[in-house]
């Protein structure tokens, strides 16, 4: 089972990965609430933003066979049903006003505009716990009480009961975490609180600290080849400088786990903290730092909408 993991160099907590399903649902529902894709006409407004090489022609086939026989009921809720499928499972990369975006990014976009400081919050934890979303020591405490008005208002669940056979009582509780992740965020206001996705990397790590090993040095050799066989074996197997350079590069990775794990935190947080400062978590930046530029669904459909997309593009100084 998937885990979101909320590390601090004292400790850590875990939310469930049932809950980080949830929150998936719950961040996302508002923006699938907002694409409104019940009508043919809807879906084919949709489809005039898709990006021609977005990965999902199939779409552009429906959308042809669609309009080639307009009285043909079934093709047109066939791509009806299909774009609503792909905008919840997979996403739609959008070219609008000349510029490129990804519905993952307006769907949660859409949420921050949309919902409370809860539901932003479940965007964040749902687009960004696996890029180390975090917060700062003084901030531990403010996490821990959002986390109290999420499960106030039933848009985090504490747990939820389950049957352990098909068809059975549901009988069994399942804890989803939330209390030890805020005893965890108040056991402490000072060392700051990073979070990660089980499926990906934890934290710290040697990637997000831009942490690299010593360059190989002269004659190096693996453990393996400390005898005659073994250097054979070596120079056979690895016969080029770059072969074996690629293999120093393999072992010496691991050198990483040998580092103290203060200097581990160290390397990772100030690489989290230069490269990638929009995943801090503040009061104040809640639901005013995006996903990607601001875009949201709304912008979409507005009159005005390639102005309203440039803008936000301008206020982000990005390229789309």
């Amino acid at each position: 089972m998937s885990r979101v993991y909320f590390h601090s160099p004292s400790g850590e907590a875990e939310l469930r990965g049932s809950e980080r399903h949830w929150l998936d649902r719950v961040a996302n529902g508002l923006a699938e609430a907002a694409w409104n894709v019940t009508t043919f006409e809807r879906a084919a407004e949709v489809m005039s933003m898709v990006a021609e090489r977005s990965g999902d022609g199939y779409l552009h086939r429906d959308l042809l066979a669609a309009q080639a026989n307009p009285g043909d009921y079934e093709a047109r809720k066939k791509l009806v049903n299909s774009l609503k499928l792909t905008l919840r499972v997979s996403g739609l990369d959008l070219l609008v006003a000349g510029h490129r975006l990804r519905t993952a990014n307006i769907d949660l976009n859409t949420a921050l505009v949309l919902g409370s400081d809860p539901v932003r919050l479940a965007a964040k934890i749902s687009g960004w716990s696996e890029e180390h979303a975090w917060v700062d020591g003084p901030d531990r405490t403010w996490l821990a009480d959002l986390i109290d008005e999420g499960l106030r208002t039933a848009i985090f669940r504490r747990g939820f009961w389950f049957a352990t056979v098909p068809d059975g009582p549901k009988d069994t509780w399942s804890d989803q975490g939330w209390e030890a992740v805020q005893a965890h965020l108040r056991s402490n206001d000072v060392e700051p609180c990073v979070m990660s996705y089980s499926v990906t990397n934890g934290f710290p790590n040697s990637s997000i600290a831009a942490w690299e090993p010593p360059p190989m040095p002269d004659g190096w050799a693996p453990d393996w080849a400390d005898d005659d066989q073994g250097r054979t074996e070596w120079e056979s197997d690895y016969p080029t400088p770059g072969e074996k350079e690629a293999r120093y590069l393999d072992d010496a990775h691991d050198l990483w786990y040998a580092l103290p794990v203060d200097e581990q935190w160290r390397l990772a947080m100030d690489g989290l903290r230069t490269s990638r400062p929009w995943a801090q978590l503040t009061p104040d930046n809640l639901g005013t730092t995006t996903f990607h530029v601001g875009v949201t669904v709304y912008d979409l459909f507005a009159a005005d909408r390639d102005d309203r997309v440039r803008a936000h593009f301008e206020e982000a100084d990005v390229d789309g």
